[in-house]
This record gives structure tokens, C-alpha cells and sequence, in this order.
């Protein structure tokens, strides 16, 4: 009796298990993504990854190649709190995955692996630091087996299938974090392969850099494929170096101008006296409320009388016009869509309601605020951003275009002494 009850046991094991891996395998799809250079160079040092949906970022090599796995596993995840889940990437694994914890202290800490009969068949000990961890886990049969992390009152465990046939020894080894994915004995790849997870949808931001170079792209993985860096030369009077990205058939800087030159070298006169920055009908810039913290992150505020010399962007570059704006905001769907495309994801520069924002053109508009005509600076930093076009509108006025926390993108013209934010457009 208790053999046939043995026996009926490990059938049932048996076909939960192939039904848990058959669904896996249908649920989760990898897409591999590898990177390639043009223009200005030819090779690229690093690629900043962001899956922008879920507010995920790691840095790689520019010759590793990236796997997208899926998160959609169709399995549960164990109960745990939020700062005590273990994350599998890729969860089910054929050769090996990489398994990630945060440590809440420092202490001892044992990595154990069972199999489904609860064995202990691994374990690795280390003295750890607080803090995030990776380890290695690979050499696995196929089978469904549970991790577990102890050290001191701390205990995790999580749940890991492997669709491989590995006969041999399996293996655990800790890594850290500045330690780059080395490749396997047994494999026969040329590029380390970096691991992050996605759900269908997802929006994903690379900015790859070479040298002085950097440049943007934006897409929604849906598929296996190689993404070409189009680098392009911007450096302003300054010396400063931005970001580029190809948006539909134009080249704009992904980033705030925030140059104190003109591109021949000129200086720009920095007005702080408000009564000075009102009556100017020449060039002038300045810092939001004067505080040059605010230069890296959002830019110069510029005068229009500064736009209209034609020398402020780098050379190559220009303000757009206020038709090569909208052919920008048409191409992302229109002024009533455009605004949420356009907008950085989250609340970390924008203050309030900024839910509906994807930044899926990659273009990251900040709420840099803006000088008044008069010279005043309102409670603007973190509401509303506005960038000048290069077209005036009468004596005294010009056009520009306007984002907010929420609504679409505005075009207005206003008087020339406001102090607006700049991005340039490629020639």
C-alpha cells in the first residue's frame, strides 16, 4: 500500500511539474537585443538600459548583448514583503540565471538549493555586506527546485524551474555587483549577456555613450533585433557635450541647453536684477531663481533676444521653428497625446499628476519652469516647462510651446523678455 501511494505521489509531482513548465514555456518569451554604431563613431563603451514602465536601469557593456525575459511566468510569486523578494532572471533557466535579494545587514549568510522533495542539494556560505546581491545559479537538471537565503532572523525563498538536461555537478557562486557577467566554460558566445526582466508594453529607454558621444533611443521590445546608435556631434560654447535622439525624420538634443556662450565663443550676459532682465531687448540667461544647482538638471533660462542671434545652439544645430515643433508633437500623435509621450515618467522632477506620462519618445521633458517677462521667477520649477521656437510674433513677441503637469502641449506667443528653456534642433 504505501508503495502504490509512493508511486501515485511522484505521478502527481510528475504531472504538476510538466504542467507548470509546458504553460512557462508558452507564457515566456525572450527577446534578445544586441547594439550597433554609426555616424561620429563607430563603437560604443556602455548602453544605459531603463525599462522606463517599470522604473528599472542598469548599465552594460557595449558589446554585451541584452535578454528582455519575461515576467509573465504564469506562476505565483512566494508571499513576501516587498524588500524581501528574491527575483530569478531567467525564470524558467536553461544553462544558468542570476538571482537577486537585498541583505537588510551584514552578516553570514547560506544559500541553499532543494529539489521538490525538499533535499538540500546546494549550498554556498558567504560573509556578506548590507545591501543588494547576486548570485549565480546554473548546472541544474531539469525540475522544479526552491532557493532559500537565511542570515541571522532573515529568510527568503523562492521557487526556480530549469528546462535544462545538465547531468553534471550544479553550482552556486556569489558575485558582486561591479563584477561583469563573465562567459561560461562551456559557452560559445563572444559577448557577456546581461539579464533584465519586461512585461509586454513596456517602454525601454538606451542611451549608448562613446567617448564625448551619446545618444538616445526609445522603443517597445517586441521582438529580437539590433539597435543602431546614430552618434551626432553637439557640443555648445561651453564645451559641454549632450545627448542626442532620432524622433520620426528629425535629430533633436535630449536634454536642456545650458550653455553660458555663444557657439563662437561669445559670452551671455547672466542678468540677476529683475528690473535689468525686463527692459533688455539683448541677449540674457539665467539659472531658475538663480541657483546654478538647477543648471545640470534643467538648463538655462533663456531671453529670446538670446535665441534670435542664431548663435546660441552648437554649431550644426539650431532653435527649432515653431513648424518643426509641431511636426515633432504630429508625429507623436498630436497635441492632445503628444505631452504624455514627451514627459518624464514619475514624480522625481514632476511634483503632481504626472500619472498618465510614458516618456516612450524618449525626448524626457523636465518642469524646468521659467523666468517671467518681468524678471520674477513663480512657484513654477516642478508644474510646467516652456521651450522658445525661433519665430517671432510682431514687434515684441514670440511663439513657443508649453508642458504641464497634466494636458496637452500649448503654443503661444508671449513677450520676448521671458526666460524659456532651449532644445535644439540638428541642421
Amino acid at each position: 500500500m504505501k508503495t502504490e501511494f509512493k508511486s501515485f505521489y511522484r505521478a502527481i509531482l510528475t504531472i504538476i511539474f510538466i504542467s507548470e513548465v509546458s504553460s512557462i514555456s508558452l507564457n515566456a518569451e525572450d527577446y534578445i537585443i544586441s547594439f550597433a554604431a554609426s555616424g561620429e563613431s563607430s563603437t560604443i563603451s556602455s548602453v544605459i538600459a531603463e525599462n522606463l514602465t517599470r522604473a528599472e536601469m542598469k548599465t552594460i557593456n557595449g558589446t554585451d548583448i541584452l535578454r528582455l525575459t519575461a515576467i509573465n511566468t504564469g506562476m505565483e510569486e512566494p508571499d513576501l514583503k516587498e524588500n524581501e523578494i528574491i527575483r530569478f532572471s531567467p525564470n524558467p533557466m536553461k544553462e544558468y540565471c542570476r538571482m537577486e535579494f537585498e541583505l537588510p545587514a551584514e552578516g553570514r549568510t547560506t544559500v541553499s538549493l532543494f529539489d521538490i522533495s525538499g533535499r538540500e542539494l546546494l549550498r554556498e556560505e558567504n560573509n556578506l555586506v548590507m545591501g543588494r546581491h547576486i548570485y549565480r545559479i546554473g548546472g541544474l537538471d531539469r525540475g522544479v527546485y526552491i532557493v532559500s537565503v537565511k542570515s541571522g532572523g532573515f529568510s527568503v525563498s523562492g521557487r526556480l524551474i530549469s528546462e535544462g538536461f545538465n547531468k553534471g555537478t550544479g553550482w552556486i557562486i556569489h558575485e558582486t555587483l561591479t563584477e561583469v557577467l563573465q562567459k561560461d566554460s562551456d559557452s560559445k558566445r563572444s559577448a557577456a549577456e546581461v539579464v533584465m526582466q519586461y512585461t509586454p508594453g513596456d517602454v525601454f529607454k538606451f542611451t549608448a555613450i562613446s567617448g564625448n558621444y551619446s545618444t538616445v533611443l526609445s522603443t517597445i521590445p517586441s521582438g529580437s533585433t539590433s539597435l543602431t546608435f546614430n552618434f551626432a556631434k553637439c557640443t555648445d560654447g561651453d564645451g559641454n557635450n549632450y545627448s542626442t535622439i532620432n524622433i520620426g525624420p528629425q535629430v533633436w538634443m535630449a536634454e536642456n541647453l545650458k550653455t553660458t556662450k555663444f557657439n563662437d565663443g561669445a559670452a551671455i550676459p547672466n542678468v540677476i536684477d529683475n528690473f535689468s532682465w525686463m527692459i533688455l531687448e539683448t541677449p540674457s540667461y539665467s539659472w531658475f531663481n538663480h541657483d546654478i544647482n538647477n543648471k545640470n538638471i534643467y538648463g538655462g533660462l533663456y531671453n529670446w533676444y538670446t535665441v534670435n542671434t542664431g548663435k546660441l545652439c552648437p554649431a550644426g544645430w539650431h532653435v527649432p521653428s515653431d513648424t518643426e515643433w509641431t511636426t515633432l508633437i504630429n508625429y507623436l500623435g498630436g497635441f492632445a497625446l503628444a505631452a504624455d509621450k514627451m514627459k518624464e515618467r514619475g514624480n522625481i522632477h514632476w511634483k503632481t499628476e504626472n500619472n498618465d506620462a510614458t516618456n516612450e519618445s524618449g525626448f524626457t521633458v523636465l518642469p524646468a519652469g521659467e523666468r517671467e517677462y518681468d524678471g520674477v521667477f513663480l512657484n513654477t520649477l516642478g508644474y510646467a516647462t516652456y521651450f522658445w521656437s525661433s519665430v517671432a510674433s510682431g514687434t515684441y513677441n514670440a511663439w513657443h510651446i508649453a508642458l504641464f503637469t497634466h494636458g496637452p502641449v500649448t503654443t503661444n506667443w508671449v513677450i520676448r523678455t521671458f526666460g524659456f528653456s532651449v532644445r535644439c534642433l540638428k541642421n
